[in-house]
């Protein structure tokens, strides 16, 4: 039905680009093999690409099951290369590039003939992160004069539209149609730091740079990282694991993750956290509960800033005549989620999303109630912002059926304690859809299609949205580093990244200072690099409108390290050891040959702390490459710490004029 729906359907180029995105979402795509025999190519293998030089390149594509691809260039010596399609149609072959230059024309031929021309032979980088990666050259505090200036031929630029996907897709979804030369009009939009990163090596090298841009504001590490790099975090089991349940039929998908679900509500009672599995029974110990009274919005008494699970205990008292008749149990609006127990018996549920002001009427049927003592047990899950039983007090009451019986009020005193935080469990199952945020939809959907092009390495400006999780992120973004390289197939290639620059996050008890110092530990993989831009961000402005310096500092990594110009100095001072010197401490550092450098009269944001843990400002002196720091008010230093807040600009240096990394000398848990 579908199908055929679909031949009648013209639609115009941007529809079919909306309707290409929807089904790549869906996990069903557009570029898999047709019943035509012609031979076919993913977005990524057009006109005016660039490949990489002196090496093998994937090309690859569609075509008839059997059908014989050949492939072949018109650069000096090319012998070409050919490919089969397999049982579904899908071929790839490699093919050898020259060194640098261009432009060139490639042929494609199986039962029809496709020729790429414009095509230029140099260096590929693939650009990715969130939104300081995919702000616009056009916005960038230099576009009043690079802007209208950026025409370059030799540069070309690929951007990969937004993309979700439950499933990892075989081609993407491009903006403006594929490759195109770098021009006011098309570089306006394009990442900005890829810009002035491209620029600065073609100043250098004086070769074609190929950018493909693969990013989108304010996600997370996991949602670019692969449903096998995340496997390894148990915090991330129950999102896979519903994504696996999204590929299923229908019904089946939706049976999968309502179990997943239904088992994640079953383990709460179980979490050391919770009172147990008994709790809601009629014979259980709520003595020691605290007593509060219902209803009312979980804010004062300790609540306030609680996002989890909080359980609550009613008894009442009924009069014989409830036992023979239904009931309804009626508790008002509740903010999130809950459950509840009449004697032990399950009353009703709530687990939907956007339920926080329905009230709840839940049916209490025969033999449920008895008369005398009954047990009301009610189990709230709140996700965020206020929670809890906030209704009305005449909305709370348990009424018989009968309506000669008058209905019996719930509110007032109800004892009750708290559960597992939020935080503490593990992320609750998704039902059936997707977003930005969602572990693995970005890789699906924007990495996945890029891994057979050959690149010569990525360059990445993220953690923004990973700032609350920094323990984590010291293992989630080497993991993702890690998952492309393997994906890719291309050994270590070069990833070298932005650390987060400063900014007033507000209420920010240490949070980005240790984002900084988990990007910073990430050094230890090999082939990265990190441009710090203590001394380039805006305290007032998330998204910092100085890009180039940025763009030229991840540049310096490169050029270093891959395009031999090791005489360059590439990173600023790092943190390299501390040792105390009687009411002093020293502490030395890699990349500061020459000697350190404070730009202004004083070194700023340095502080000392003693066995005590209690840090205070402290004098730091520079002493040829290293700092001597001291305070008159810790005569026995055991720590340092140097830029270790979220929206501060330090001061240090090396003589190369490239800041200092934040940093501190000891481990000690924030507080």
């Amino acid at each position: 039905m579908l199908s055929s729906c679909l031949q009648s359907f013209h639609p115009s180029p941007r529809c079919c680009s909306i309707l290409q995105a929807v089904l790549i979402g869906l996990g069903l795509g557009m570029g898999g093999p047709r019943a035509s025999a012609d031979v076919r190519l993913p977005a990524l293998i057009g006109d005016n690409m660039v490949l990489e030089q002196g090496t093998e390149v994937g090309v690859w594509g569609w075509a008839r099951p059997g059908e014989i691809v050949k492939v072949t260039a018109d650069w000096a010596g090319a012998t070409g290369a050919e490919a089969k399609g397999d049982d579904r149609g899908n071929w790839r072959t490699m093919l050898r590039t020259p060194k640098a230059g261009g432009p060139y024309s490639i042929t494609i031929a199986g039962d029809n003939t496709i020729t790429l021309k414009n095509v230029l032979v140099g260096e590929v980088w693939v650009c990715s992160g969130q939104s300081n990666m995919e702000f616009g050259l056009q916005q960038a505090s230099t576009a009043a004069k690079d802007w209208p200036a950026a025409k370059h031929t030799d540069l070309r630029l690929f951007m990969v539209r937004n993309t979700t996907a439950v499933r990892p897709m075989s081609d993407c979804v491009t903006e403006g149609g594929g490759w195109r030369e770098c021009t006011p009009a098309t570089a306006g939009i394009f990442s900005a730091v890829g810009y002035y990163f491209a620029r600065e090596i073609q100043a250098a090298i004086n070769v074609p740079v190929g950018l493909i841009s693969a990013d989108w504001g304010g996600t997370p590490a996991e949602a670019w990282t692969s449903e096998r790099g995340l496997r390894n975090f148990p915090g991330f089991k129950a999102r896979l694991d519903s994504l696996a349940a999204m590929s299923a039929d229908p019904n089946e998908r939706l049976a999968k993750v309502a179990a997943l679900r239904q088992a994640w509500w079953d383990a709460i009672d179980s979490h050391k956290s919770a009172p147990g599995p008994t709790w809601a029974q009629p014979a259980f110990d709520d003595k020691a509960w605290k007593s509060l009274d219902l209803p009312a919005t979980l804010g004062p008494g300790g609540l306030d800033q609680f996002d989890g699970v909080v359980y609550f205990r009613k008894s009442i008292e009924l009069p014989g005549g409830f036992a023979g008749n239904d009931a309804t149990l009626q508790l008002g609006p509740i903010d999130d989620m809950d459950d509840a127990w009449i004697n032990g018996i399950s009353v009703g549920v709530t687990h939907d999303d956007g339920q926080w002001a329905t009230p709840r009427h839940y049916a209490v049927p025969v033999g449920v109630l008895h008369a005398g003592i009954n047990v009301i047990a009610v189990r709230v899950y709140d996700q965020s912002g206020p929670g809890g039983i906030n209704g009305k007090p005449e909305q709370m009451k348990l009424a018989s059926t009968d309506t000669r019986m008058p209905a019996v009020s719930l509110a007032g005193s109800w004892k009750y304690v708290i559960g597992p935080s939020k935080a503490a469990l593990p992320a609750l199952p998704m039902g059936g859809s997707i977003d930005a945020n969602t572990p693995t939809a970005l890789y699906n959907g924007m990495i996945a299609p890029l891994l057979p092009y050959t690149i010569k390495g990525a360059i990445w400006y993220q953690g923004e949205s990973n700032r609350g999780e920094a323990m984590l992120y010291r293992s989630l973004f080497p993991a993702l580093i890690k998952n492309w390289r393997e994906d890719w197939k291309l050994g270590d290639f070069p990833f070298y990244f932005v650390q987060i620059a400063p900014f007033t996050y507000g209420g920010d008890r240490g949070e980005t200072a240790e984002l900084r110092e988990a990007q910073m530990m990430t050094l230890s993989l090999p082939h990265t690099g990190m441009a710090v831009t203590m001394d380039v961000g805006d305290p007032k402005d998330i998204h910092p409108t100085e890009k180039k310096e940025v763009g030229r500092r991840l540049a310096l990594w490169a050029l270093a390290k891959d395009y031999g110009k090791s005489e360059l100095v590439y990173s600023g001072p790092l943190f390299k050891s501390a040792a105390t010197e009687g009411g002093s401490m020293r502490v030395k550092f890699e990349h500061a040959a020459g000697g350190l450098v404070v730009k202004g009269s004083a070194l700023t944001q340095v502080m000392i702390a003693g066995e005590d843990r209690k840090f205070v400002p402290a004098v730091a002196v520079v002493d040829g490459e290293t700092l001597v720091v001291s305070s008159k008010e810790v005569a026995r230093p055991v720590a340092v710490r140097y830029g270790w807040s979220d929206d501060g600009a330090p001061n240090l240096f090396n003589q190369a004029g490239l800041p200092a990394s934040p940093f501190r000398t000891d481990d000690w848990a924030r507080k």
